[in-house]
């Protein structure tokens, strides 16, 4: 017996919806906060797209989880949080959700392609990212 699901998502829903186009219309009407290491400097550019944004953290390593995950239960403006924090963000997205009972999406490197629109090259943020502890 074959199995068809109706519906198949990837790790790179968010960048598919960005590409599509149909990131931002979805975006248009939730409260959204950005946590990650560029969330200050993408908030410029979602609040051009529209998009209400009512806060921002940083989060650049595990060392930060706690206090981030703090920030956002206390914080109870926002409706989806879009977290773009490597592996701390598949830590923390779900961890979220079931504590806030909102979406919490890990939302991988959407925030890079956004910032750095066709610069964006992840072999260029990997070397970046490694050469900080060589």
């Amino acid at each position: 017996m074959a199995i068809m699901p109706t519906k198949a998502c990837c790790a790179w829903i968010m960048q598919s919806l960005l590409d599509e186009g149909t990131l931002w219309p979805w975006l248009s009407n939730k409260k959204v906060f950005l946590v990650g290491r560029r969330s200050k400097e993408a908030e410029i550019v979602f609040r051009e797209q529209g998009i209400q944004i009512t806060g921002s953290i940083g989060l650049d390593g595990y060392d930060e989880l706690i206090r981030v995950q703090n920030d956002l239960q206390s914080n109870q403006e926002w409706e989806i949080a879009l977290i773009s924090a490597g592996i701390p963000a598949t830590i923390l997205a779900p961890r979220i959700a079931k504590l806030t009972q909102k979406v919490a999406i890990d939302f991988g490197h959407a925030l890079d392609m956004i910032l750095d629109g066709e610069e964006y090259k992840l072999s260029d943020l990997v070397k970046k990212w490694n050469d900080r502890f060589s």
